[in-house]
């Protein structure tokens, strides 16, 4: 799920996955998300479009906002144990 906001950050030197995260933990509030991330609200919203587009997800849906957080959960979880998923 996260593969391709990866592989379009490396691609475009982008951070799609830093702003899907900081997204999800400011409860999809785009001021408080764009202040975290110093960037302006309408940023966010491009990214948040955009991070829609690539993965099909949508982000005003409770029910993917609860997979994106539980995959961002598991994958961080695997980046502090060295394990590759």
């Amino acid at each position: 799920m996260l593969g391709p906001l990866q592989e379009n950050d490396r691609v475009r030197r982008g951070s799609l996955l830093e702003t899907l995260e900081v997204f999800l933990h400011c409860n999809g509030h785009w001021e408080t998300a764009a202040a975290k991330l110093g960037v302006h609200r309408h940023t966010v919203r491009h990214r948040v479009r955009r991070i829609e587009e690539i993965t099909g997800s949508r982000l005003d849906s409770a029910h993917d906002r609860a997979e994106f957080l539980l995959t961002l959960s598991a994958h961080r979880m695997g980046a502090t144990t060295g394990s590759s998923g």
